[in-house]
């Protein structure tokens, strides 16, 4: 599957249309305008960690390898930098060859599949978290031997399956290690790439709709002839305009 970076304007489309969607509607908006010739179901279809896969490597068309954030302790509330590359957390394990896949649990198969974004948009609107989450593994059942689990997972299903799931798509909970040079405490911090991600496109849009406003109001030009510049010619107008 294709992965090449979207144009300045495509992007920018993409930014406008996000804003006031959820984050896994904003996901598969990013891939559509990176993944143009994949059909809209088969990325919607794709595993967590397929789509979050893709979603790292178009980070770094756009925006580099590196990663700098901050993270705040959890148990003295340090404020600590982070710096880490996207080789660091891209996790290289191939999909599985099947889209449906067994588990053994008390002696009874359970076939199974691996959560995609219609399943997160189907409970997103769970108020409650572990409710969600039942909700979102129950989804995942295909058959159970003739047992309906859709309205009660019972626990060690549940605990079995986040297992195997993390095994096989080991992408969608992606961890980074941190330790407090204060404290010393060490912890695992969840990192989300969806929002990572759509933070650094919101920040990236405005600044380019404020070099948009900059060369406009200095030259006449229209948005869409500032957008379809190349970005080193833009770049330069923008150093003139600027001294």
């Amino acid at each position: 599957m294709e992965n090449a970076p979207p144009s300045t304007s495509k992007l920018l489309t993409c930014w406008e249309q996000g804003l006031f969607l959820p984050p896994h509607e904003r996901a598969l908006l990013l891939l559509q305008v990176t993944c143009p010739e994949t059909p809209f179901d088969e990325l919607a279809q794709l595993s967590i960690g397929q789509r979050d896969g893709l979603l790292l490597q178009l980070r770094e068309s756009l925006f580099g390898p590196r990663f700098i954030s901050h993270a705040d302790c959890p148990q003295c509330g340090e404020r600590l930098e982070l710096d880490f590359d996207v080789a660091s957390i891209l996790i290289a394990v191939p999909p599985p060859d099947e889209t449906q896949m067994k588990l053994e649990q008390n002696g009874q198969c359970i076939v199974f599949r691996l959560p995609n974004s219609l399943d997160v948009a189907a409970v997103v609107a769970e108020p409650d978290l572990l409710a969600r989450h039942r909700a979102l593994l129950a989804r995942c059942i295909c058959a159970a031997g003739g047992d309906d689990f859709h309205d009660r997972l019972p626990n060690d299903v549940a605990e079995s399956l986040e297992v195997r799931m993390a095994e096989l798509d080991p992408q969608a909970n992606v961890e980074i290690d941190l330790s407090c040079h204060e404290c010393q405490s060490r912890w695992l911090a969840p990192f989300d790439i969806v929002s990572f991600l759509w933070t650094e496109i919101n920040a990236w849009a405005k600044r380019t709709l404020q070099d948009v406003h900059l060369l406009a109001s200095s030259y006449g030009w229209s948005e869409r002839e500032i957008i379809n510049m190349h970005p080193v010619k833009r770049q330069l107008y923008l150093q003139m305009v600027c001294g």
